[in-house]
């Protein structure tokens, strides 16, 4: 296992990064980029403590913050188990010359479980419940890409990364127990009509706000790649 993992991270370096350690692929330059990196989310995916990969499938997400401030609410998604970012699919995954931005398009449907808080801003109040979203996620993470000199050897550099999103397909569903609750709250009732009519948006900026936590992890465990490569 130990074997493997270190083999995708090597292939990965090599080819993703264009570090020049072996020739090992045939296709075009970004063929090479989507089948290394597929490899990356798949054979790497229950992270690596060699490389300082974190776990990606399932993946945790502490907290996930999406204000309504129409509403004077704010949504505090946490704990969340994330699962589905091993079967991705890379759309595409292209270089640009004149920048060195790397921007790479990613497609795939993932399933969260956790805990939700609904905070009343004006009545200080929150009441938390069980929560399961789905969704289909289309996005992009575009992130500058560097090398300099250190101590002797080219170090890769990750900057600091950009991220777009799409969705399809956005269903969340309350826990029993958090639906109840819900609906006996006077102040919950009270925003009800309100919410109801940005619902489909919520539910779609949402699904977005977790896509993209999972993004800066996985961008974060690229960068993690790199160092351990020092």
């Amino acid at each position: 296992m130990y074997f493997l993992k270190f083999t995708t991270a090597l292939l990965l370096v090599t080819c993703v990064f264009g570090r020049p350690v072996y020739k090992e692929c045939t296709k075009t330059e970004i063929e090479c980029r989507k089948e290394r990196m597929k490899k990356f989310f798949t054979e790497l995916s229950g992270g690596s403590t060699e490389f300082g990969v974190k776990s990606m499938d399932p993946m945790i997400l502490d907290e996930v913050d999406v204000p309504e401030e129409a509403l004077n609410l704010i949504f505090l998604y946490k704990n969340l188990k994330v699962t589905g970012l091993k079967d991705v699919v890379i759309e595409d995954f292209l270089k640009e010359k004149d920048t060195d931005i790397t921007h790479m398009t990613l497609k795939y449907n993932y399933i969260a479980d956790g805990l939700l808080d609904v905070k009343f801003n004006k009545k200080d109040k929150v009441i938390t419940g069980s929560i399961n979203y789905e969704a289909g996620i289309t996005g992009t993470i575009s992130y500058p890409y560097s090398s300099k000199s250190e101590n002797g050897k080219d170090v890769s550099v990750i900057g600091q990364e950009t991220l777009t999103c799409e969705t399809n397909n956005v269903k969340s569903t309350l826990g029993e127990d958090f639906r109840k609750q819900l609906e006996a709250d006077p102040d919950a009732q009270a925003v009800e009509a309100e919410y109801n009519k940005i619902h489909t948006e919520h539910q779609a900026k949402v699904a977005c706000e977790i896509a993209k936590a999972a993004f800066k992890a996985v961008v974060q465990n690229l960068r993690n790649i790199l160092k351990s490569e020092h």
